[in-house]
C-alpha cells in the first residue's frame, strides 16, 4: 500500500507532516517531498537544484538540500542550511538531518562546510543525524520555526516523549557578546544544533577529562607514597556535550600563552573552524549553558561537571560524589534540595513557570598540548606550549529558545505538548514584561518521575 501523506498548518509558526506506516522503496521521495514543502511554507528555500517536485538522488535514496538566511546575513552575508536524506533500506527508512554553515554547489549532495558535529551520541554521525531507522508504523513530524530556528518534534511509533531524537532544535545564537573571531577578518557561523535529551542529561565534556594526577597524603616507613587520590571523579549526568556548533573559535598558531582566551574581535585570532577539522584539538567537547541565577551548568572545571537534569532532580546517572549548592549527599544516595530549589521554581500546584533563555558557551581556559584531535584532556596544566588551536568563548543567547523549569509536577498531570500558553516578548522574541503577549506552544523535552517529579519545556510562538 503506497503511503499517505499530509502537510497541514498548526498555526502561523507551525505545520505537521502526518505519514502513514509504509515499506515501498519509492515512498522514501514522497515522504521527503512533503517535509520540504512544509519547510518551504516555513519560510525556507530549496537549495538544491533538482525542483521544486524533484529530488536529488533516487526515489528510493531521496535528498534535499534547504537553507535561510542567519540572524546576521545583514553584516556576514551567512546563511543556515539544513540537508535532508530519506534513504530505503531492508524495508525501513533511514532519515537523516545535517544542519551546517554551508554546501558547496547544489547539484550534490553531501559536500557540507562545518557541519554540526560533536562526540555526543545523536551529533556524532558524519552522514546526520539519523533521527529514527523505521517509519514503518505511522506518525507526525511536527515543525515549528521562528525564522532563526526550528524545532522538530517526533511521535508516532518509534518514538518515545522526552528520549534522545524525540525533539531537535536547528537554530542560532544571537552574538550579544560580538564576534567570536578576528573582526577585521570575518565573521563565525551562528548556527547551533541541540537534543532535548542531551541538553538536559548532558554534563558538557566527558567524565574522565581531568588530568591524570595524583597526590600523595604522607609516606610508610620505607619512603613509598600512599593514600593516593585520582581528580578525576564521577558526575551527575550523562557523557554527552549540550549542544553542537557549526563553528568554533581558535587562536592564531602564533599564540602560545597557555591562560589566553578569546576577547571578541581580538586582531592576530585565526578564522573559525569547524568541529569535524583536523586541527579541532576535541575543543568542541566542553560546552555549558548560563540559566541566570542557575548560573554555568555544563562543563565548569576538571573536577565539576554537572546536567540540568542533576540540579532540578534527584536523578543520578553517574553514582560519583557531586558538589553543588542544588545536590546534597555522596556517591549514589543523592537527594535534591527542594528547599532551594523553591528559590528558582514557583510552586507546582500555582501553574506558572519560571522561564529561561539560555546563553551558551564552548571551550576551556585550561591549557591544551595536542599535536593532533585524538589528545589528553588538560594536559600538562603548567605546559605553556599551547598548540591547540580552540579557546574558550561565551557566544550568546539562544533564539527561540525559551526554557521553563517549573511547570506542575508530572503526578499532578503537567505541561503536555502543545498545552499553550501567553508569554510577553519583545520584538526580537525574548521576554519582556512591558512586551507583547504572544501565545505559544509547549513542547516537553524531558521528564523524570521518581522521587521528585519534574519536566523541562520549550516554548514557541504560535
Amino acid at each position: 500500500m503506497a503511503i499517505t501523506v499530509t502537510d497541514t498548518s498548526l498555526s502561523t509558526n507551525a505545520r505537521y507532516v502526518v505519514y502513514s506506516g509504509s515499506t515501498a522503496a519509492n515512498d522514501a521521495q514522497t515522504l521527503l517531498l512533503k517535509i520540504n514543502d512544509a519547510l518551504v511554507n516555513l519560510g525556507w528555500t530549496k537549495y538544491d537544484n533538482a525542483g521544486a517536485a524533484a529530488v536529488l538522488g533516487t526515489a528510493d535514496d531521496a535528498k534535499v538540500i534547504m537553507r535561510r538566511t542567519t540572524n546576521d546575513n545583514a553584516s556576514s552575508g551567512h546563511y543556515s542550511y539544513l540537508s535532508l536524506r530519506m534513504q530505503h533500506s531492508a524495508s525501513t527508512y533511514n532519515f537523516y538531518l545535517t544542519y551546517s554553515a554551508g554546501h558547496t554547489g547544489n547539484t550534490t549532495y553531501g559536500n557540507w562546510i562545518n557541519p554540526v558535529y560533536s562526540r555526543s551520541a545523536v551529533f556524532n554521525n558524519a552522514s546526520g543525524v539519523l533521527v529514527n531507522p523505521s517509519f514503518t508504523g505511522g506518525g507526525t513530524i511536527w515543525l515549528f520555526d521562528e525564522g532563526n530556528s526550528l524545532v522538530m518534534k517526533f511521535t508516532g511509533t518509534g518514538f518515545t516523549e522526552g528520549e534522545p531524537k524525540s525533539v531537535l532544535y536547528f537554530g542560532e545564537y544571537d552574538k550579544i557578546f560580538g564576534e567570536a573571531c578576528d573582526a577585521s577578518t570575518g565573521y563565525i557561523h551562528n548556527g547551533v544544533a541541540i537534543d532535548g535529551n542531551e541538553l538536559v542529561e548532558g554534563v558538557g565534556a566527558q567524565y574522565y577529562n581531568g588530568p591524570a594526577q595524583t597526590f600523595s597524603t604522607g609516606q610508610n616507613t620505607s619512603g613509598s607514597a600512599y593514600n593516593n587520590m585520582n581528580t578525576r571523579n564521577y558526575v551527575n549526568g550523562t557523557d554527552n556535550t549540550q549542544f553542537a556548533l557549526t563553528e568554533y573559535p581558535q587562536t592564531a598558531a602564533g599564540i602560545t600563552d597557555s591562560y589566553n582566551y578569546l576577547r571578541h574581535g581580538q586582531t592576530g585570532f585565526g578564522a573559525p573552524i569547524g568541529s569535524t577539522s583536523s586541527n579541532d584539538g576535541s575543543y568542541s567537547y566542553y560546552t555549558r549553558i548560563h540559566l541566570g541565577w542557575l548560573g554555568w551548568v555544563g562543563h565548569i572545571a576538571p573536577s565539576y561537571r554537572t546536567s540540568l537534569s542533576a540540579i532540578i532532580s534527584a536523578q543520578d546517572h553517574g553514582g560519583g560524589p557531586q558538589q553543588s549548592h542544588f545536590i546534597s549527599g555522596s556517591w549514589s544516595t543523592q537527594t535534591a534540595l527542594t528547599k532551594a530549589s523553591q528559590q528558582y521554581l514557583p510552586n507546582p500546584s500555582s501553574n506558572q513557570i519560571a522561564l529561561y533563555e539560555p546563553v551558551i558557551s564552548s571551550g576551556t581556559m585550561n591549557p591544551m598540548t595536542v599535536t593532533s584531535s585524538n589528545h589528553q584532556y588538560y594536559s600538562s596544566i603548567m605546559n605553556n606550549n599551547m598548540t591547540a588551536k580552540k579557546v574558550f568563548a561565551v557566544h550568546g543567547k539562544l533564539l527561540g529558545f525559551r526554557m521553563s523549569l517549573g511547570q506542575p509536577a508530572v503526578s499532578s498531570g503537567g505541561y503536555q505538548f502543545l498545552d499553550t500558553g501567553t508569554i510577553p516578548l519583545d520584538a526580537n522574541g525574548y521576554y519582556n514584561a512591558s512586551g507583547t503577549p504572544t501565545a505559544c506552544w509547549a513542547i516537553p523535552l524531558w521528564t523524570y518521575s521518581g522521587s521528585v517529579s519534574a519536566s523541562v519545556c520549550i516554548w514557541v510562538k504560535k
